[in-house]
């Protein structure tokens, strides 16, 4: 788990790594082992860029040593800035599906390694 704070101490951001991905996810995702899931909740990502770009790519960077060999992320269709955003470390699009609690539709994206 990932805390960012700004100087006075307000979080900004969280990120969370797990090795299960959520039930929303289409079914032939979930037959693949040696992943990482990137959950991120960010108030202000325009106060935290390149603290989350540290992230992202430390995340990518410990990914092999752990043999991980995909990063799976996701972010809200309506969403295109954050989605091109994580397309600039390498991620792509892979599949859309709908959050059953918050009834959006989710971007997936995968990154591999």
């Amino acid at each position: 788990m990932f805390l960012i704070r700004n100087e006075s101490g307000a979080l900004l951001c969280t990120f969370a790594l797990s090795n299960q991905l959520p039930d929303y996810y289409p079914e032939h995702l979930k037959t693949y082992s040696n992943i990482w899931l990137i959950k991120s909740v960010c108030a202000k990502l325009q106060e935290t860029r390149y603290t989350v770009r540290k992230i992202i790519r430390k995340v990518i960077e410990i990914a092999p040593e752990n043999q991980i060999k995909k990063i799976y992320l996701d972010c809200v269709v309506d969403n295109p800035i954050l989605e091109s955003y994580y397309q600039r470390y390498g991620f792509k699009r892979i599949a859309i599906a709908e959050h059953p609690r918050y009834k959006q539709n989710m971007v997936i994206m995968v990154f591999n390694i």
